[in-house]
């Protein structure tokens, strides 16, 4: 646990819940509450290193961060520096907070203890170290999906009033999506947070209502339609006409015409799917039932044609780079286009590819320099969460 993620414990005074409670609605009740956690939303607002780009001059996201915090009984600068912004737009909490959070509010006697299944040295230290374009380094796992077979975690935790502990069984085979490097480098401590949180889901869900970590944020199938580019949005706006994901949807369902759901997705027509992508969110779908290859040749086929996918993808943003480049140096006012700001730095924050955030981060740098250093932060952030660093 975050040393840094420290429960407020006896601390009483204006900022404090009620004795008997520390619900949302107490604190709605409570003027003096609201005003004081108002104070110190205006006060994170104002921070730059303390508080996480997505938060800095947002006082009403900050008081939402500060309110759950105090729920929590915990520092709200702690608390925010654990969160980050989904694809999706949403708050999600870093699973490290979640388990800290179970571990101190939960009705539960004692600590949570945990048992752990199978061989666990078919996996352990099977890691190979990698550089990103950055310089930077991040690890990725040399074991195989058959060396998981069998691995898996119990946690038990035992509710107050109750002489038995409840427990959950969670197998590495239901650990997905994994986001973090650090399922590679420390699978048993991910896995430990992937449980607590299913057991806290489990047996007492107001401790974590309304709070999301990455993998469960991410496994939540968007609400609204992806509409593409710019000239697409203008033919869809005239013509009704489909958007490119449903098309791709519907080429990938017409495949499947008749079979149930648990049949086994073919993989030949991922590939398909894969290689026609033209947008981000095209290529999450086409990847998306990857796991239910049974075959291992095939599942590594898909595999292969995302990453070069992903490659081929990233090669052309660098040319398109070197292009504008180019075009400036021979423009009499030198400066290429760019766009606008808000825009580069919600690309970055919403970026879900390290390497995709990479070619981000080169384009930053053509911008001013009080821009260019936000973003640049930006960038840190944002790869902090996709590396688990």
């Amino acid at each position: 646990m975050n040393s840094n993620v420290m429960p407020l414990g006896a601390e009483r005074g204006p900022l404090a819940p009620s004795q008997t409670s520390g619900n949302s609605l107490d604190m709605v009740l409570d003027v003096a509450t609201i005003q004081a956690i108002n104070t110190i939303a205006e006060t994170m607002a104002g921070g730059k290193v303390a508080i996480p780009v997505h938060l800095r001059g947002n006082k009403a996201d900050c008081f939402a961060v500060a309110m759950q915090a105090f729920q929590w009984r915990m520092n709200p600068f702690a608390v925010a520096q654990k969160t980050h912004i989904s694809q999706g737009g949403q708050l999600g909490y870093e699973a490290q907070l979640v388990n800290a959070v179970v571990s101190n509010l939960a009705p539960i006697t004692g600590r949570p203890d945990y048992q752990f299944l199978g061989d666990w040295n078919k996996v352990l230290g099977k890691v190979e170290e990698r550089k990103s374009d950055k310089g930077g380094k991040y690890y990725v796992a040399t074991y195989t999906k058959g060396d998981e077979q069998g691995l898996g975690v119990i946690v038990r935790a035992t509710l107050r009033g109750e002489s038995e502990p409840r427990e959950v069984t969670v197998m590495m085979s239901q650990a997905y999506p994994r986001f973090s490097t650090q399922w590679a480098t420390d699978p048993q401590q991910q896995i430990c947070y992937l449980a607590i949180r299913k057991w806290a889901r489990r047996f007492t869900p107001d401790v974590l209502l309304g709070v999301y970590t990455p993998d469960e944020l991410s496994a939540e199938r968007p609400e609204t339609i992806d509409m593409g580019r710019a000239d697409e949005v203008r033919a869809a706006a005239t013509t009704q006409a489909p958007s490119k994901t449903d098309s791709l949807r519907s080429r990938m369902a017409s495949k499947r015409t008749g079979a149930t759901a648990a049949d086994t997705p073919n993989a030949d027509a991922m590939i398909r799917a894969i290689e026609n992508a033209t947008t981000g969110h095209e290529l999450k779908v086409a990847i998306a039932r990857i796991d239910e290859i049974t075959n291992d040749v095939d599942r590594e086929r898909v595999r292969t044609a995302y990453q070069e996918k992903v490659r081929t993808e990233k090669e052309r943003g660098q040319r398109e780079t070197a292009a504008q480049a180019d075009q400036a140096q021979q423009q009499d006012n030198g400066a290429p286009p760019l766009a606008p700001y808000e825009t580069m730095l919600s690309r970055i924050q919403q970026c879900n590819d390290v390497e995709v955030l990479a070619v981000l981060a080169d384009e930053a740098r053509a911008y001013p320099e009080t821009e260019r250093i936000k973003l640049d932060q930006a960038y840190q952030d944002r790869r902090e969460i996709l590396l688990g660093a």
